[in-house]
């Protein structure tokens, strides 16, 4: 079966949830929200558009759990602040070509800038592997807090699926809170939340939960997580692979690869002048047009859940002559624009193959 054959057939998830084809568009940061962080018609119209591009799934943007956390002026945030007709707009608008449309929830923790909260939260207070400039003391995590936050994946989860989402995605990777809870270098509790890697993957593993009990076993559930930081001494490739391990258990029907934080942003192709592969991930890179293939392929055998893959098909030229091809080889997009959509990150999605 060619490439484009493969990309334009359906995927059926684990929750039963059907994706047109897989293609999709991985969350993008568009910073459009009200300043009461509601959904905007801005938001209405980018999402409209992007589903007629005919991904077979659109990620949201991350969406905030916590006002004074925020990861950007512009976040669209649910905190008790109304805004479920906006949300409800956007919903439908981001899925009038039959397309998944999932909310992806965030907290942003340690990378909270300072101009929104002075001493952002964080599982530990230290600054380690953060850029020296726009960030604020962070001051560590009572678990009162920890649990809170968890509670809040859960209540935003369901707000979700109330205003017409058809699946969510936690945040864990680049860097962000659930991210820095499974990094040593981030992470240096000495409690149940903090030490062994069982213990800095409990809080993902207790807020996907959250999530799932929130919105049911019939509703996607995916979780976007690191290959690596890309940091010493931070959350490195064998320690993400025992993590999938974990959450081989935890019902979930994606999980995408990315990598990465705010100071060795790999997500776009760079690791940081300290890391040994940066010259040669480049190359690879370029040659491959997917930034974490290799990767993918070790933990193909080790994940029973699909993966998605984040950022080969940006070059324009190449990603239209796919485009095209599927168009004249398949009838799986009845009625989507005949033009290929423009991401800044585009994903294909595979299941795991059964063995022969």
């Amino acid at each position: 079966m060619t490439a484009a054959k493969r990309i334009a057939q359906s995927m059926t998830l684990p929750c039963g949830a059907v994706l047109p084809n897989r293609i999709g568009k991985s969350a993008t940061q568009e910073g459009l929200a009200t300043p009461l962080g509601h959904a905007s018609e801005l938001n209405v119209t980018l999402y409209r558009r992007w589903s007629e591009g005919g991904a077979g799934l659109l990620i949201s943007g991350d969406v905030m759990v916590d006002y004074s956390h925020r990861e950007r002026p512009g976040n669209i945030v649910i905190d008790d602040n109304g805004g479920i007709d906006a949300l409800r707009r956007w919903a439908k608008a981001g899925q009038v070509a039959g397309n998944q449309l999932w909310m992806q929830i965030n907290q942003p923790g340690r990378q909270t800038p300072i101009d929104v909260q002075a001493h952002p939260m964080a599982p530990s207070a230290n600054m380690a592997g953060l850029p020296p400039e726009g960030f604020g003391m962070l001051r560590a995590m009572t678990e009162a807090e920890i649990l809170d936050l968890i509670e809040r994946f859960g209540r935003v989860a369901a707000t979700a699926r109330e205003a017409g989402f058809t699946g969510v995605q936690l945040h864990a990777a680049h860097g962000f809170m659930a991210s820095s809870f499974l990094s040593p270098l981030c992470n240096t509790r000495d409690d149940a939340w903090g030490g062994s890697l069982e213990n800095r993957a409990r809080f993902m593993i207790e807020s996907l939960r959250a999530m799932r009990r929130a919105v049911g076993n019939d509703f996607a559930l995916s979780v976007k997580m690191n290959a690596a930081d890309f940091h010493k001494g931070g959350f490195d490739m064998e320690q993400s692979m025992a993590v999938i391990a974990m959450l081989n258990a935890e019902s979930l029907d994606l999980l995408e690869i990315s990598g990465g934080n705010y100071d060795a942003p790999a997500m776009i192709g760079a690791m940081g002048s300290g890391s040994p592969l940066a010259r040669k991930k480049a190359e690879r890179t370029l040659r491959r047009e997917a930034y974490f293939m290799e990767y993918a392929r070790r933990a193909r055998p080790i994940a029973t859940m699909p993966l998605m893959i984040t950022g080969g098909s940006a070059r324009w030229m190449r990603w239209r002559r796919l485009w095209m091809r599927m168009q004249l080889t398949s009838s799986a997009l009845p009625g989507h624009s005949a033009h290929p959509p423009i991401f800044r990150q585009s994903c294909s999605m595979a299941k795991r193959r059964k063995s022969r």
